[in-house]
């Protein structure tokens, strides 16, 4: 789950694959 973290801080303007598990998975 840290690389949740990491893309939400990289990329806050992106909270969609964020919240998709789809996008990271």
């Amino acid at each position: 789950m840290i690389y949740k973290h990491a893309i939400s801080t990289i990329v806050p303007e992106r909270p969609v694959p964020l919240c998709d598990p789809g996008e990271l998975e």
